[in-house]
């Protein structure tokens, strides 16, 4: 049974690797990715930091859906990384204006229901790497602070051969949205179309003004790591022999999302 499981979960997970190089978007996930090495989350949100499980829910796009968070997977308190040497080189996130793409703001128009973007430029604030650290994944594991109900629902993940893995690590910045629409627009219309638009953009709506959106502690872009995962899991009881063939599964690679790939998160 076991074998027939790993072998399911093999099958769908060589299918990520046909996105490998994949890139598409902006220069910001240009950056985040070329320059620092992480996946662009799209849209940003402050929803799955490091420690949150998440199980793989399509490839494309790739989508992934939270299956244990933070708390439920280490307990409270999670002491995570925010060191100032890590994050000290993120000048080109900190020091640059990025421009949506003609393509963005179509797909954001369309959304909208009609022509009113012009353009879209953003700017990052407080730019910061947050990660966790092994030693943390270990000692929380060790004193058995998961719940049961995240143990539950990564064993049913398993059981149903889904590919599942940790946040280990995210890029976190405030951001300044600027809007600009068609002039010709009232006041009124701009305000409303703000409002709708600040969700599609990972803002809260009582965030908005007219032509700007801002928004605080967001993450854009994450790592993930599978062996994190299964450090956790050997602690967990019943789950000693899936732990081991989640280790033998990743190899040398800890990583479950693809580089350079956008990352959705099912809603």
């Amino acid at each position: 049974m076991l074998r027939n499981l790993l072998q399911k979960v093999i099958a769908f997970s060589m299918l990520i690797f046909f996105l490998w190089g994949c890139n598409g978007g902006g220069s910001l996930q240009k950056v985040i990715h070329d320059t620092y090495g992480y996946n662009y989350e799209q849209p940003p949100s402050v929803l799955h930091g490091p420690g949150t499980i998440v199980v793989l829910k399509s490839v494309t796009p790739f989508q992934l859906k939270k299956v244990c968070g933070q708390e439920d997977a280490l307990g409270e308190n999670v002491p995570l990384d925010d060191s100032p040497t890590m994050s000290a080189d993120l000048s080109k996130l900190k020091d640059t204006t990025f421009t949506f793409t003609p393509i963005d703001i179509s797909k954001l128009n369309a959304k909208l229901g009609g022509k009113y973007l012009k353009k879209i430029t953003m700017s990052l604030k407080n730019v910061k790497i947050i990660e966790l650290k092994d030693t943390v994944v270990h000692e929380r594991a060790g004193q058995h602070k998961f719940t049961q109900p995240c143990v539950q629902a990564i064993f049913e993940r398993i059981q149903a051969a889904q590919p599942i893995t940790m946040i280990s690590s995210v890029i976190q910045a405030d951001v300044v949205y600027n809007l600009q629409y068609d002039a010709a627009l009232d006041v009124q219309l701009k305000a409303e179309l703000t409002k709708n638009l600040a969700p599609e953009l990972g803002i809260n709506a009582s965030s908005t003004d007219i032509e700007s959106l801002k928004g605080e502690k967001l993450y854009w872009g994450i790592l993930d790591d599978k062996v994190l995962l299964s450090a956790l899991m050997r602690q967990m009881p019943g789950m000693g022999m899936f732990a081991i063939s989640e280790d033998q599964k990743a190899g040398t690679n800890r990583r479950l999302i693809p580089p350079g790939v956008e990352v959705t998160f099912e809603k």
